[in-house]
């Protein structure tokens, strides 16, 4: 139980508690989950947002959706059986 004082092997069973030992410990939890914890989360959400950003930064990475009439290319990559380097074939076909 919160509050108690350390025990030792000649006080292995002391009943006596610290009131206002054990008053601080539940502010204290209680603290923790209303503000502590929530205050956490948005901290990590914050900073995972600021991650993403910065990554998609440093890797070149544009967001936009292409437009409804942009041709569809379908591009076939082969393996050669002798080297087993992916190869692109000369053929590309496309979608209109």
């Amino acid at each position: 139980m919160f509050g108690r004082p350390f025990l030792g092997f000649n006080n292995w069973n002391s009943e006596t508690d610290n009131e206002l030992e054990l008053i601080k410990r539940a502010a204290q939890i209680k603290k923790q989950y209303e503000q502590d914890i929530p205050k956490a989360l948005s901290n990590l959400e914050k900073n995972q947002k600021k991650q993403i950003i910065k990554q998609n930064k440093a890797k070149n990475v544009l967001i936009e959706s292409l437009e409804p009439e942009y041709p569809l290319c379908k591009v076939n990559l082969r393996q050669n059986s002798e080297d087993l380097t992916p190869s692109l074939e000369e053929q590309i076909k496309v979608k209109n």
